[in-house]
């Protein structure tokens, strides 16, 4: 499939919704391709984006898209770079655990794929729809993981009610491996480390459901993160 191929697949998976402000992709363009970790979010945050049309216009014609750059567009910073809204401060800690992470598994962010369960920018994820949004927005994610083909799924957020991770677990359960799941503290008040590994296209992929990086420290933590991930892949 080519880029061109997934913007428009994407605008007709969308419909009218890719009217609605938020974004698809935070990575490199050439990123999508066959790589070994597919990271999600759970949603744009922030409230002064451009639509997503615009985003799939114009995204695959660029040759470069540095993830600073957009995830300091979507959370609501002024074009001049001064601050849009008071959450600020949180998604840059967001973006320190996403750094510190993807080091832990060996790469650096600007060598994962990198995208959202769903597409829609709120504020607060209090503004999107969990199961009408991410139902909108799951086909084009098998569309993307059928062209990364991960070895490891990286899902940021794994609340029961709602979040990354309820997704996968749901979307995936008729091919979870069923003594693979692990669950384990956090090392944070009662945040847990989630996990399960399926198969897919005679191919083994884990996922790791990890609290949500605003609120939790990678860094202090990263045995214990280290540690469950030997314990899913085993």
């Amino acid at each position: 499939m080519t880029p061109q191929e997934l913007a428009q697949f994407c605008r007709e998976q969308l419909g009218v919704e890719a009217e609605r402000s938020g974004g698809i992709f935070y990575s490199k363009p050439e990123l999508l391709k066959r790589g070994d970790v597919y990271l999600m979010g759970y949603n744009p945050g922030g409230d002064s984006g451009p639509p997503i049309s615009e985003e799939l216009d114009n995204h695959f014609a660029k040759s470069v898209s540095g993830y600073e750059q957009t995830w300091q567009h979507r959370s609501g910073t002024n074009d001049d770079g001064t601050l849009g809204h008071r959450d600020v401060e949180r998604l840059t800690r967001y973006q320190r655990g996403l750094k510190e992470f993807t080091a832990l598994l060996g790469y650096q962010p600007g060598q994962v794929f990198m995208t959202n369960l769903i597409f829609f920018q709120s504020h607060d994820g209090k503004d999107v729809k969990y199961k009408q949004d991410s139902e909108t927005c799951w086909p084009i994610h098998e569309k993307m993981l059928s062209i990364v083909k991960p070895k490891i799924i990286v899902a940021v957020g794994n609340g029961n009610a709602g979040s990354a991770y309820t997704k996968l677990l749901q979307q995936k359960r008729h091919t979870i491996e069923p003594s693979s799941k692990v669950v384990k503290e956090a090392n944070h008040g009662k945040y847990r480390l989630k996990g399960f590994r399926f198969s897919e296209d005679n191919r083994d992929v884990m996922v790791l459901g990890l609290p949500h990086f605003s609120y939790y420290n990678v860094k202090p933590n990263q045995d214990l993160l280290k540690q469950f991930i030997n314990d899913l892949a085993r």
